[in-house]
């Protein structure tokens, strides 16, 4: 079956909530946004370099993908776009300052240390159980963009003395895991999402295996 991918673009008007971020802006700025946003990027540079913000666009970020930041040298990011998701994506694989400008509601805010700290609780939760744990549960999907099956194998290369069990999803059923109670810590290798907003509907504790690298 073939697959069509039809981009929906936000028209809005960038400037508004740009302004409101000026006084958060310190230092080297990285712009990234989601593909909704992405149109809008250059006229977010140009209206940051009026305002001498020093600012390099570094493109689309997905939840479980910020490939557009590995080699950024930006003191913080500016995420353009709605949501938490992928703001909490960038806090979590890079540990810099994250600026949410959100051109739809115009609020601008920052991720707060209470929110941050918060991030930081579940990822050594999920690290010490995992490294305490026997019998692990890898958490693997067939979807294009998040199957990460051949990582998920290589585990058991690194870490011999645990036993490993595949769980394969389309669509993950938290329910479903119910059914394997000997599993006693999972390794998420799907959206990473699961492994720090969906933490509460799993039955064990859950390390996302980007924490395992």
């Amino acid at each position: 079956m073939k697959t069509k991918y039809v981009v929906a673009k936000a028209f809005v008007d960038v400037k508004p909530v740009l302004k409101k971020a000026l006084p958060l802006l310190k230092g080297k700025i990285g712009i990234v946004t989601t593909v909704q946003f992405l149109h809008l990027m250059k006229e977010a540079k140009q209206f940051l370099d009026e305002h001498n913000i020093n600012s390099t666009i570094l493109g689309q970020v997905l939840g479980c993908n910020i490939e557009v930041t590995k080699n950024s040298d930006a003191d913080s990011f500016l995420y353009i776009g709605d949501g938490l998701f992928h703001p909490k994506g960038l806090i979590v694989q890079k540990e810099r300052h994250v600026i949410m400008a959100d051109p739809l509601s115009n609020k601008v805010r920052e991720l707060t240390k209470e929110e941050i700290k918060r991030f930081e609780n579940i990822r050594y939760k999920g690290q010490v159980t995992f490294h305490s744990s026997k019998n692990i549960g890898v958490l693997v999907s067939l979807k294009p963009g998040q199957e990460h099956l051949v990582a998920g194998l290589t585990l058991k290369k690194k870490y011999p003395d645990k036993n490993f069990y595949i769980l394969v999803f389309d669509d993950l059923n938290f329910a479903s895991l119910e059914d394997f109670p000997f599993i006693e810590c999972y390794v998420n290798t799907m959206c990473q999402r699961i492994s720090y907003d969906d933490v509460n509907k799993l039955p064990r504790a859950v390390v996302d295996y980007s924490d395992l690298q």
